[in-house]
């Protein structure tokens, strides 16, 4: 059973038919997990505080906290057929509390001279790779394992601030691309590094779009991130998902050129599944869709239900989707609809005749 779940994930990535439609999330707020299980839960590796990653000042020296994504046993539970870390770098920015969790207010990179303030954690330190060898080791073929990281576009929109970012394209073009440059020369080596642990694919996060279009011009992508995410995406010897919420359309294929083998978490609202399905099921694993803010929330048991069989009647047609939430598990989902979804999954998921 274990090698199964791991190889459905596999091929779904690969583009093949696997014996059933994989299920998996990227992270599951650790309040939900205690919720699932009933009980409180304690990790040797947590992580920040928020799931984001960690928030440090200019001129202090950042450090990576690898944390557990989803537990073992709530994987178990779900029938989920991945499981992961996550590998987060610090964000440079004035943060506060939200009711969800922490708000970023604005970016502190402004300008080149804070560039040389921003201390990236030493990638080859060893200690930062003790927690990834130790979870792969006990968990290796029982799920696809997964190491997530931002490859870039959601660290720069974040730590400059939008607006800032936006100024600094006429103003001072230099100092936006030396800073996209720092940070895919650091996670280039990250990749390269965790590969060694034993991760079946990477995860990376970097939102890049609203729910009605991206946030800058194919241009913009051309000049100031292409050619650097391209050599990080390089270091990729195993297969690697792309998420970034909101209407990628405008630059999908543009984006497909860094070859990542899926792409979640297909925001519903924002682009048209059916559309996705038709035009580029063929080239990328769709990943995602089912609506956390309606259906994993405050929905029915019929509409978790409806819900589920209908993105598995839409994208699953010949493999190339993996059913998963539209952004992530947070705080404020239900989990007894998160239940209610595993049900369903495990009723609707067997459309290949295996």
């Amino acid at each position: 059973m274990g090698e199964d779940r791991r190889q459905r994930v596999m091929d779904a990535l690969d583009l093949k038919i696997p014996d059933q439609v994989p299920f998996m999330y990227n992270v599951i707020h650790h309040s939900i997990r205690e919720k699932l299980l009933g009980q409180k839960l304690t990790y040797e590796y947590p992580g920040p505080p928020d799931e984001m990653g960690p928030v440090v000042r200019l001129g202090e020296q950042s450090q990576l906290y690898p944390a557990e994504t989803i537990d073992a046993r709530v994987a178990d539970l779900l029938g989920l057929d991945a499981i992961g870390m996550r590998f987060f770098p610090p964000l440079w920015v004035e943060a506060g509390e939200a009711e969800n969790g922490v708000m970023i207010k604005d970016g502190l990179l402004k300008s080149a001279e804070d560039l040389e303030k921003v201390l990236l954690p030493d990638v080859d330190d060893e200690r930062i790779y003790k927690p990834a060898e130790e979870f792969c080791r006990k968990y290796k073929g029982q799920y696809a394992l997964n190491a997530q990281i931002r490859l870039g576009i959601s660290f720069i929109l974040n730590c400059m601030g939008l607006e800032n970012f936006s100024y600094a394209l006429a103003d001072d073009p230099d100092f936006v691309k030396a800073a996209v440059e720092k940070y895919t020369d650091w996670v280039g080596r990250l990749i390269t590094n965790l590969q060694e642990c034993g991760f079946d694919f990477f995860w990376t996060f970097d939102d890049m779009a609203y729910k009605t279009s991206v946030m800058f011009s194919p241009a913009v992508w051309d000049e100031f991130f292409a050619p650097y995410l391209k050599k990080a995406a390089s270091r990729f010897k195993i297969p690697w998902v792309f998420h970034s919420d909101g209407n990628l359309l405008p630059l999908m294929d543009k984006l497909l050129e860094l070859g990542m083998n899926g792409i979640h978490p297909l925001e519903p609202g924002a682009m048209d599944v059916e559309l996705l399905k038709h035009k580029y099921g063929d080239k990328v694993c769709l990943i995602g869709n089912i609506d956390i803010n309606h259906t994993l929330t405050d929905a029915s048991e019929e509409e978790v239900y409806r819900a589920v069989e209908e993105r598995i009647r839409q994208l699953g047609p010949g493999g190339g989707y993996i059913i998963s939430d539209s952004n992530s598990v947070p705080c404020y989902c239900n989990p007894r609809n998160i239940l209610w979804m595993a049900e369903a999954v495990q009723k609707y998921r067997k459309i290949y005749g295996a």
